[in-house]
């Protein structure tokens, strides 16, 4: 049956779709390696060879799609074979989006906790409730829903650098700090849906204002993509100085969290605050935090383009910087 309905997707997919099923897997692996497809839809979750293959799809940073044709039910989760294999575990853990058939699959599913990013679409070889064409167009949906879902590791270096200067310019509120060429996002919508998820959307709106630029508008319904199992929106932090807005982030990072708008209010205070840099230093060598500020200001740097006029010491980029760059870099990753 698993044949047959990967027939069903691929004689009945978008047009604006290029798709292609491949079973061989020194040929998955080359495509991966040499030409690699933006989606893999993985049509069994038990096979070792396939999950082998997955996981080499997934550290080859393609976004993976399942569909486990039952062997997420009850009965079959009960196999030692979930249990003892790692990379069956792991590749349903990274999987951007589980398509399973029922209510009793995503169920379970759930139950298990590995994967929370489920979608119930119904069967046409099995049921009359749906049709092939619907299939397809919900299919569709999810493969665009699991591409504009990005972390920034997957932006290109046009994109980032775009995200940093429209930051700066909707934080600084005047175009004429932004002295660097300007290359519009490749697209806007996965940028859109980015900024959003690292609360910062309307520094971002602000900016393309200041910017001049008129990019497409989305509503909140439009922004929908898939995101960690412990992904939560972020807020801005309660903070009356830089000190404590530090240890604040200190306590995040501790947690393995630091979102962008975090970034944005340590910026706007710095550009904003009645800073005196001698008694900062001093307070935040006391409480022990210099060197984070330090590894706070390189971050500034490249992802809210603070100048180092307004930096009360001089940025470092040692192993702290990359630790906390990793946070940043992944924070939406799955």
């Amino acid at each position: 049956m698993q044949a047959n309905y990967v027939d069903l997707l691929l004689h009945h997919a978008s047009d604006d779709l290029h798709v292609e099923a491949m079973t061989d897997a020194k040929e998955f692996r080359k495509r991966c390696k040499t030409n690699p497809p933006d989606v893999v839809h993985q049509h069994d979750c038990l096979d070792p060879s396939i999950a082998r293959c997955i996981d080499y799809a997934y550290k080859k940073g393609i976004r993976i799609v399942l569909t486990p044709h039952g062997q997420l039910e009850p009965w079959e989760v009960k196999r030692s074979v979930f249990m003892t294999n790692p990379f069956i575990r792991r590749n349903i853990r990274h999987t951007y989006a589980i398509t399973v058939m029922g209510k009793m699959e995503a169920d379970t599913m759930k139950g298990l906790g590995w994967n929370n990013r489920i979608e119930i679409i119904r069967n046409p070889i099995v049921t009359k409730t749906t049709s092939p064409q619907q299939l397809a167009l919900q299919m569709y949906t999810i493969y665009k829903k699991t591409v504009d879902s990005q972390s920034l590791t997957q932006f290109d270096d046009k994109e980032r650098d775009f995200l940093r200067l429209a930051l700066k310019a909707g934080i600084t509120g005047d175009k004429r700090w932004i002295t660097e060429p300007l290359q519009e996002p490749t697209s806007w919508k996965a940028l859109s849906i980015y900024v959003y998820n690292e609360g910062v959307s309307s520094v971002f709106q602000k900016g393309l204002q200041v910017l001049g630029i008129n990019a497409p508008s989305y509503t909140t319904a439009d922004l929908k993509s898939y995101l960690p199992n412990d992904y939560k929106l972020p807020i801005p932090i309660k903070a009356n100085s830089i000190v404590e807005l530090t240890s604040a982030i200190n306590n995040n990072i501790a947690e393995r969290q630091l979102p962008l708008i975090h970034l944005v209010q340590l910026d706007e205070k710095l550009r904003y605050g009645l800073v005196e840099d001698d008694h900062l230093t001093d307070t935040l060598i006391d409480d022990g935090q210099f060197e984070l500020f330090t590894s706070l200001m390189q971050l500034l740097s490249e992802y809210t383009g603070l100048d180092e006029g307004f930096m009360p010491c001089k940025p470092q980029d040692g192993k702290l910087t990359k630790r906390m760059r990793n946070i940043v870099e992944r924070h939406l990753q799955i």
